[in-house]
């Protein structure tokens, strides 16, 4: 199965999909390479999984107390992030 990761509730990244998939539907799932699918990126900016809003990421590392901290990683353009994934922590 596959689900949107969420860092506000302990759910890491473990990769990413060019094109979304409603629920119980198939999707193809990347654990490496770059993200095509993505905008309003800063090039060169560390990428973390978002504590916001599920399946996204964030240039500012979620601070929330109980959030994981993720980076998945640098965007290389606006439009493009080069997917690293890292090993999570959870905030005290």
């Amino acid at each position: 199965n596959v689900r949107k990761a969420d860092a506000s509730n302990g759910r890491e990244a473990h990769g990413f999909s060019i094109l979304g998939a409603a629920s119980s539907a198939a999707c193809v799932v990347y654990f490496e390479g770059r993200n095509t699918a993505v905008s309003s990126k800063t090039p060169g900016a560390t990428q973390y999984l978002s504590g916001t809003t599920a399946g996204a990421s964030t240039e500012t590392a979620p601070s929330t107390s109980g959030h994981l901290v993720q980076r998945i990683g640098v965007a290389v353009t606006s439009t493009t992030v080069d997917f690293e994934k890292n090993v999570p922590i959870t905030l005290a």
